[in-house]
């Protein structure tokens, strides 16, 4: 009976669907972030910048490009039959410089350095624009009563703003380690280097730094849960959808008898 030897599909597995998938996770963030940032600065434009299409656009072209610089990475490598838990580098010079060079730096600016910078300068233009309109709506209710719907509303973007920033500081502080931590081992000579860290704890490091961002992928859902009302509403709707369907079913009997 033929078996089937998961290892050998080591390219896929530990290479182009993983990295791919912290890629897109990452920058879906920021994303979002980007669009929260753009409906407190110009609220009367964000309808037309983040339209649906646009939206399908951006995600579609970031997929793409990201499938593409893993897929480089996975043309490097091959499947190691006497270590068939690892992907080894191809022979050929090319490939091992462009792995271990070229594409390294391409990882930690696309993974880390770029979306932390990008996410921070977002969240401060972000947290000033909020002070300006919760000053200047503070100004406006203390002349005009509020109604129900304004108090509403108020409580639902407040419950976005803080999930966003919630997500977007729990980012910045599970993904710089690993930045800062690149940037100097890129930069820096290694005798230098070594003396900031030692060699016998680089791995170590590296690996925490790593695990750390692993983490920030495996907690946000769980943070979408705690900080947004309305996630855990559709949350509920999903997984209640039998349910759903039956108040629906219930609805059209209801309406049908009205009508007869």
């Amino acid at each position: 009976m033929y078996q089937l030897n998961v290892y050998s599909f080591c390219i896929p597995i530990y290479i182009i669907i993983p990295q791919l998938a912290s890629f897109i996770s990452v920058w879906l963030r920021i994303l979002t972030t980007a669009e929260r940032t753009v409906s407190v600065v110009w609220p009367f434009k964000i309808s037309q910048i983040f339209s649906k299409k646009n939206c399908m656009i951006i995600i579609a072209c970031m997929s793409l490009s990201f499938l593409a610089l893993t897929s480089s990475a996975g043309i490097c490598s091959e499947y190691n039959e006497p270590k068939p838990y690892l992907c080894s580098i191809r022979g050929n010079v090319f490939c091992r410089y462009y792995f271990n060079n070229v594409y390294q730096i391409l990882k930690s600016v696309f993974g880390s350095w770029l979306p932390s910078l990008v996410g921070l300068c977002l969240n401060i233009v972000f947290i000033i624009f909020l002070k300006r309109i919760s000053n200047k709506r503070k100004n406006i209710t203390k002349k005009a009563t509020t109604t129900k719907d304004s108090t509403k509303n108020t409580n639902k973007e407040r419950q976005i703003t803080i999930m966003i920033l919630t997500i977007s500081i729990l980012f910045l502080v599970l993904t710089l380690p690993y930045s800062l931590f690149e940037l100097i081992r890129k930069f820096l000579e290694p005798k230098m280097f070594n003396q900031i860290i030692p060699v016998d704890k680089v791995r170590i490091f590296q690996r925490a730094t790593l695990l750390l961002i692993d983490l920030n992928h495996s907690t946000n859902f769980f943070f979408y849960i705690l900080t947004a009302e309305r996630f855990r509403i559709q949350l509920v709707n999903v997984f209640m959808f039998w349910k759903k369907n039956t108040n629906v079913q219930i609805r059209k009997t209801q309406v049908t008898a009205i009508d007869t």
